[in-house]
């Protein structure tokens, strides 16, 4: 469900980078495909840590 929400939140801000240079499309799928291919992972690895554990590692101590 989130890698889903991510995608969707991707195709909305595709549609405010589609007017800008190459480097900024290039940057906004590079993104898009790192973020849903680790989205993906830690729905589908048990042991792969999600978006909001990872949040909670580095800022934990906080």
């Amino acid at each position: 469900m989130i890698a889903i929400s991510f995608a969707l939140f991707a195709a909305f801000e595709w549609r405010q980078i589609k007017n800008k240079s190459s480097n900024h499309k290039k940057a906004f799928w590079w993104l898009f495909s790192l973020l849903l291919a680790w989205n993906t992972a830690a729905n589908v690895i048990p042991w792969w840590p999600s978006p909001n554990r990872l949040i909670i590692y580095l800022f934990g101590w906080i």
